[in-house]
């Protein structure tokens, strides 16, 4: 279900690349702080208080969103980023990679720790 929404936007990324050039490289780090920004403020929230709560989890999630897409707006009309497209793709083809091996052979680290044992 998920990946059948991602090709939807992808189609209509496309369209709008012609009146805005710039979307692919903003989409592409937009992409990045949103998945970067989700477990920094989860982790930092949970570390302050000692234990994480549904509705701060759920703000994470917002906020995190909110950045992400509030980059994406500002850095397509900007083209900041653009000379950067090829780099954050590349970054954007290792985090799925990372995110499929790590699925089935997670590394040693609390970050992947089982949260019930």
């Amino acid at each position: 279900m998920l990946f059948s929404h991602a090709y939807l936007f992808v189609i209509y990324e496309k369209k709008l690349k012609n009146e805005y050039p710039c979307i692919a490289s903003a989409s592409y780090l937009g992409t990045l702080l949103g998945a970067f920004l989700i477990p920094v403020i989860f982790y930092t929230y949970s570390g302050i208080l000692g234990s994480s709560f549904l509705p701060l989890d759920i703000a994470t999630f917002i906020v995190s969103v909110i950045l992400a897409f509030w980059t994406v707006y500002r850095l397509t009309l900007s083209c900041r980023i653009n000379p950067y497209s090829f780099l954050l793709g590349l970054l954007i083809c290792i985090m799925a990679i990372c995110f499929f091996l790590f699925t089935y052979l997670p590394p040693d680290i609390n970050l992947f720790r089982d949260p019930t044992k």
